[in-house]
């Protein structure tokens, strides 16, 4: 018998089904509550009241945002790397010139 997107069996096994399933719509209702509860039940570590299929996709997922996050803060730290490389060049041949045209000016008439 269906009842919205419960399964409701005899037994233990039809717990466990619920259970499922129950996790399941948590899961796609609000992953942040879904995402905490998860986490009080590894603490506690109550194996059975864990919805070990999405606590998986989330580890991967988990992993590759900071796969991504890192790739991506290199790419912004190297290029600050460059610019500031080129910014000190540009500033060490601008203050050469100024120093250059210095030499070149007579000195202030006092």
């Amino acid at each position: 018998m269906l009842e919205g997107r419960d399964i409701i069996l005899e037994g233990s096994t039809g717990e466990s089904l619920k259970r499922k399933q129950s996790s399941e719509c948590a899961y796609e209702r609000d992953p942040y509550s879904w995402a905490l509860a998860r986490a009080r039940g590894l603490r506690e570590r109550r194996a059975a009241e864990l919805d070990w299929d999405n606590l998986a996709e989330e580890i991967e997922d988990s992993a590759r945002r900071d796969a991504h996050a890192l790739q991506s803060n290199c790419e912004v730290l190297i290029a600050h790397l460059l610019k500031l490389t080129h910014a000190k060049e540009s500033l060490r041949r601008r203050n050469l010139a100024l120093a250059n045209a210095c030499t070149q000016c007579p000195p202030p008439n006092r």
